[in-house]
């Protein structure tokens, strides 16, 4: 857009000046009626001019892809495989990893960490958010070994705030995001955002596309991570008895208590949509309320600050 801008830019100021200058040249009385006419004329050059930049930025865009997938690394081969998509459309149902799937990576997982030497520091085991940073490298340097040949391309170079930590594609090209949440058994309560209902609905407008949260619940014993328990499941098979939405943006999907995680895997992704789809809009309404008790106490306030000399 800034590339677009500067070349239409650049063109307007050669052709406002080309005019001006004819126009100083035949001594004609109206240089601004020549420069109108003149623009009239060379608008379809500049129009021309600039699909051309976006075709080239397009180009550009689709081979930066490119090279970032060249850079996507390829996992080593493990047995375990993809099952055959579920009879009735079962991509947006319960998705390409079976149970069995699903609780083999948990377990790999489980192993993987329990299985490190301490990764953790004195300083660091002191701190939730320095161990669940720790225990979230570990596995992302090590995510693809887990996954094995399930994959075809694997990534996890994304921004802190980016929607997921994770992401591969199978081999049946369905694309899985995943967020990686970790649980120090010994807080009390932890109530993790996972994504922003917007974010959501426009991911799953593709049913190729999964959202899957990864998470770790550990204890720590000086400088040692034991990890108790690995739940590794797509968003739609958690049941929204555990979930909520916090005011957040648009909204937060959140766990209600990281504690307490119930799945149904056998949850289809339609049926799982329709209940969040209720739940938002019984959540904008009473946001909606809110705001206006806001609206009216800063009413009063600003009353009273008119009525101090």
């Amino acid at each position: 857009m800034v590339q677009r801008g500067r070349v239409l830019f650049l063109l307007h100021r050669r052709v406002c000046g080309e005019f001006l200058i004819l126009s100083q040249i035949y001594a004609s009385p109206h240089p601004g009626l020549i420069f109108s006419l003149g623009w009239v004329f060379v608008w379809p050059v500049l129009e021309r001019t600039s699909s051309r930049i976006q075709s080239d930025s397009a180009v550009h865009t689709e081979n930066s892809h490119k090279s970032e997938n060249a850079r996507v690394s390829r996992a080593p081969s493990l047995e375990r495989t993809f099952p055959p998509a579920p009879p009735g459309g079962g991509r947006g149902a319960c998705g390409r990893i079976d149970p069995a799937t699903r609780e083999g990576i948990e377990s790999r997982v489980r192993d993987l960490l329990n299985q490190q030497a301490d990764f953790l520091s004195e300083r660091s085991a002191e701190s939730t958010r320095a161990a669940g940073d720790a225990i979230q490298s570990v596995i992302e340097d090590n995510f693809a070994k887990i996954l094995g040949d399930l994959i075809e391309e694997y990534s996890a170079s994304f921004a802190r705030r980016a929607m997921a930590d994770l992401a591969f594609k199978d081999k049946f090209n369905n694309y899985y995001v995943v967020d990686v949440k970790t649980h120090r058994e010994s807080t009390a309560f932890n109530m993790p955002n996972l994504t922003s209902v917007y974010r959501l609905a426009r991911f799953y407008e593709d049913d190729t596309n999964f959202f899957v949260m990864l998470m770790v619940k550990y204890a720590v014993t000086g400088t040692k991570v034991t990890v108790r328990q690995v739940h590794f499941v797509p968003i739609e098979h958690l049941k929204w008895d555990c979930l909520t939405i916090g005011a957040l943006g648009t909204g937060q999907i959140q766990i209600a208590d990281s504690r307490r995680i119930n799945i149904n895997p056998n949850q289809r992704r339609r049926a799982w949509m329709l209940e969040f789809c209720d739940t938002v809009l019984a959540f904008y309404p009473k946001e909606i309320s809110k705001v206006a008790k806001r609206i009216s106490k800063f009413k009063k306030v600003r009353k009273s600050w008119l009525s101090k000399a």
